[in-house]
């Protein structure tokens, strides 16, 4: 992942608030964080990122809170978000997993998804993050957004790589 956890967070918080049906909404979004616990890096991550939630709940007029979902088997992915009641996902890295499955249940579920790991865009995660030179780099899936119903302002869309 080319950014720090926080960076990711401070970033992606703040493109939520241009997602229209989210802004609607009004109450506080909660992120689901798919993550592995039996795998280290994926583990660190989600501590990571639930500490960056916690230091800074509130971006851009929305209040953000969170749940975690560890995953052993895409099978069991779609009851897990149905008792989490989530808004958004973030995915952290995973493996042995078929990323493109996962986000396709998410999308399926009208739930967004997230990621610091650049690669997982191109196999169908709506928004992530990758470097540009020294600086960030938004992307963003096109096909997953309209596939998760999200609403999206065209300022972001302006500002970021649109990957299909």
């Amino acid at each position: 992942m080319p950014w720090s956890v926080t960076a990711q967070w401070k970033t992606l918080a703040k493109v939520m608030t241009f997602e229209r049906h989210l802004v609607a909404a009004g109450d506080t979004v909660m992120v689901g964080i798919i993550y592995q616990g039996k795998v280290r890096e994926s583990d660190l991550v989600r501590q990571q990122l639930t500490q960056a939630i916690d230091a800074l709940p509130n971006v851009g007029g929305l209040a953000y809170d969170h749940v975690t979902i560890d995953i052993e088997d895409v099978g069991t992915l779609a009851t897990q978000l149905r008792q989490s009641r989530v808004d958004v996902l973030y995915i952290a890295p995973v493996r042995a997993l078929d990323v493109a499955d996962i986000a396709a249940i998410c999308h399926n579920m009208g739930h967004i998804t997230l990621t610091g790991v650049p690669r997982y865009v191109a196999k169908g995660v709506a928004i992530g993050m990758d470097m540009k030179g020294d600086s960030l780099e938004l992307l963003v899936n096109r096909r997953a957004i309209r596939q998760a119903s999200a609403d999206l302002s065209s300022r972001v869309l302006a500002l970021a790589r649109i990957v299909d």
